[in-house]
């Protein structure tokens, strides 16, 4: 078996791994069908899709410190599973209900709202099961295996699904048809080995149990400096991407509202192919030996990309910079995933991952908040310029900040002393 698929030979990281490459496929789909049946019904007003997105992402936010301690303190597969069935009624019933004519704004509001919520327990379950799945030597490949397939299911499979089914049945099938792969998710992880929580369950309340999170965070440099620059990189990537990016090629670039979409569907295109080289390149040879040194260095090569965007006036650029850009973005989602998987323990994963996409996502809103204001006040391309070349070197200099890099010093210096031990051994053996 190539080294890039040896964790599949484990029945239960198969079973996780399909569970969740499913429930992917079905958000690659929703990114084409949810804008457009929210226009449907909206008369076309694109504030209605903001409203929407910030309802998902505060959904997101404000559940994943519970996520966090619920994923430690409970059956992680069970909580995935419930929150697969949560997700399946809410995307089920807004697809139903758009089918009808019946869906309204405050319902998709108020359905995306518990579509975050759910995605919050989800996301610290997942992310902390992959440990107990496979040994430490394997995390490496099996986070750049979910890193290689998510992404041609969210950016590539996904999206041309959905299309053709908006295309031949219209949105509200396709948001059935999402709410179908929920379904199948819940099915395959009901398969796994039911597991107990990582930790006894303790007396004290949510609040102190995610402070004993929050403390550990605290009190490791190398998680308190990275998760400032996740958080960096979300408040200057997000909006100004997802905002300022389309508006560029509309009023800068002279693109129509169709050349527009196309451009950026092949930016996801191109950062799919991006992320599956970079994926497959740590399968099958491993983290680099600085890999905190890459995991700042990647970090802030997607935000310098992310003020490339500003410049390109060709479709190949736009090509080449989403393979870049979404490259280094899988890249440093496997070398995180996998420093905090060996770092941290086992019954404290769930809170310390849930507070990291907690941080992050927390300043998503922020993000899409300000790109639009300033967008349109100074124009798209000096603001791209502007977010990603200042954070994009703020994230840098935060490689040099002492203790930042710990865990990568502690692992050369392990492993220096053990090819020590090793020549020793040889040299007394020949001896």
């Amino acid at each position: 078996m190539p080294a890039a698929l040896r964790p599949l030979r484990d029945r239960e990281f198969r079973l996780l791994t399909s569970a969740t490459l499913t429930s992917v496929l079905g958000d690659g789909m929703m990114r084409v069908a949810l804008p457009l049946q929210v226009l449907a019904i909206s008369n076309d007003d694109p504030l209605a899709i903001g409203f929407v997105g910030l309802a998902w992402t505060l959904g997101h936010a404000a559940s994943l410190p519970l996520g966090g301690v619920a994923s430690d303190r409970r059956d992680r597969r069970g909580i995935m599973i419930g929150s697969d069935v949560v997700r399946a009624l809410a995307i089920g019933t807004m697809g139903l209900l758009g089918l009808s004519g019946a869906l309204r704004l405050p319902q998709v509001i108020a359905l995306g709202l518990s579509f975050g919520f759910a995605n919050g327990f989800f996301n610290p379950a997942s992310r902390s099961l992959v440990p107990d799945l496979v040994p430490s030597e394997e995390l490496p490949r099996a986070n750049a295996l979910l890193g290689f397939a998510r992404p041609l299911q969210l950016w590539v499979v996904g999206p041309l699904i959905g299309g053709a089914v908006v295309a031949f049945a219209g949105p509200g099938t396709a948001l059935l048809v999402d709410a179908g792969t929920f379904v199948v998710s819940a099915a395959l992880l009901g398969r796994l080995s039911r597991r107990g929580p990582a930790a006894d369950p303790a007396d004290a309340g949510i609040a102190a149990q995610a402070r004993e999170g929050m403390a550990y965070v605290g009190a490791n440099r190398w998680a308190t400096v990275w998760f400032s620059a996740s958080a960096l990189s979300t408040l200057a990537f997000h909006g100004p991407f997802d905002v300022l990016v389309p508006t560029m090629l509309k009023t800068d670039v002279g693109l129509s509202e169709a050349q527009a979409g196309w451009w950026m569907a092949m930016i996801f295109a191109a950062g799919g192919v991006g992320a599956l080289l970079a994926s497959s390149l740590v399968a099958q040879r491993g983290l680099p030996r600085r890999f905190m040194l890459v995991l700042y260095g990647v970090e802030a090569l997607s935000l310098f990309g992310l003020a490339a965007f500003a410049y390109l006036t060709q479709f190949w650029e736009a090509l080449v910079i989403g393979l870049v850009v979404f490259g280094a973005v899988v890249t440093s989602e496997i070398i995180g995933d996998t420093n905090l998987q060996r770092e941290v323990p086992r019954h404290l994963l769930g809170r310390v991952t849930s507070l990291e996409w907690f941080v992050a996502i927390g300043m998503a809103p922020i993000s899409f908040a300000i790109a639009g204001p300033l967008g349109r006040v100074f124009g798209p391309r000096p603001v791209l310029v502007a977010f990603g070349v200042f954070a994009g070197t703020a994230v840098a200099a935060l490689a040099i900040v002492p203790g930042a890099r710990s865990p990568e010093r502690r692992r050369v210096r392990s492993r220096t002393g053990d090819l020590a031990q090793a020549s020793l051994g040889g040299t007394g053996g020949a001896t």
